[in-house]
């Protein structure tokens, strides 16, 4: 499936339907197919007459189809919109999208141009996709979480200065290095988690939850000032650090921090850990 702006159209759109999430009937090679994140058939007379009769479904098919047709570049909610396809490829403007959670979760997409520009949510946007490489500027991305998650992305060099929420962002991918800055950065949970990422010397001055975020990636120096941090579980477990003399003067959870890791020696002060639960085990 491919989706150009000659051959694909937004027939129908309502941005909250079932179960809350943005439903849409797509043109596409004159084929009309129905999109709501649960699924993705062709709106034949058949498939659309068994919805129809559908309790949970009746009522949205019917508000769908009395619903106006939607340019690609007006769409602010692609949520779901081809989830679990065989979206190949996709080459349609999208100037005004600021969620894109799903959009393209699953597909064997391998490659991504499209300006991004007022993206600010991108949950699982691209997670399970055949994405190695991702160029398009996100200016305006807080919440990235799911992202990139197990796709074989080996590279990125694009700015985030506005990420708040990064979790898993970047998690299963095949990053060995990055070096963008992360400014705005609070939430870290499980983003580089299991990566051969070997080093990290991005600043971190507002994270404050890094749970899991290096585990089992072979990290085997770590030298980022850490002076927010308050929940640290499994922030370096399975990593490769034999030392650690990073300040943490508001770590509260240390649960399994450096747990299954070559640590020798340990003499950081910690003056607000309430849990410390196998911290050091290894």
């Amino acid at each position: 499936m491919k989706v150009t702006r000659e051959n694909t159209k937004i027939l129908h759109y309502v941005e909250k339907s079932f179960e809350g999430k943005p439903s849409f009937i797509i043109q596409n090679e004159g084929v009309n197919c129905l999109s709501n994140g649960n699924i993705f058939i062709e709106g034949t007379e058949e498939n659309i007459s068994k919805l129809t009769n559908e309790p949970k479904w009746g009522n949205y098919i019917d508000e769908l189809f009395k619903s106006p047709c939607l340019d690609f570049a007006n769409l602010i909610d692609g949520g779901s919109m081809f989830e679990g396809t065989q979206l190949s490829s996709f080459e349609v403007a999208l100037p005004n999208l600021t969620y894109g959670s799903y959009m393209f979760y699953g597909t064997p997409l391998s490659s991504f141009e499209v300006a991004l520009p007022n993206l600010t949510d991108s949950y699982s946007m691209f997670e399970g996709t055949q994405l190695s490489s991702f160029e398009v500027a996100l200016p305006n991305l807080t919440y990235g979480c799911y992202m990139f998650r197990y796709t074989p992305l080996s590279s990125f060099e694009v700015a985030l200065p506005d990420l708040t929420d990064g979790s898993s962002m970047f998690e299963g991918t095949q990053l060995s290095s990055f070096e963008v800055a992360l400014p705005n950065l609070t939430y870290g949970y499980y983003m580089f988690r299991d990566i051969p990422l070997s080093s990290f010397e991005v600043a971190l001055p507002n994270l404050t939850d890094g749970s899991s975020m290096f585990e089992g990636t072979p990290l085997s120096s770590f030298e980022v000032a850490l002076p927010k941090l308050t929940y640290g579980s499994s922030m370096f477990e399975g990593t490769q650090l034999s030392s650690f003399e990073v300040a943490l003067p508001n770590l509260t959870d240390g649960r399994y921090m450096f747990y299954g890791t070559p640590l020798s020696s340990f003499e950081v002060a910690l003056p607000n850990l309430t849990d410390g639960s196998y911290m050091f085990k290894n």
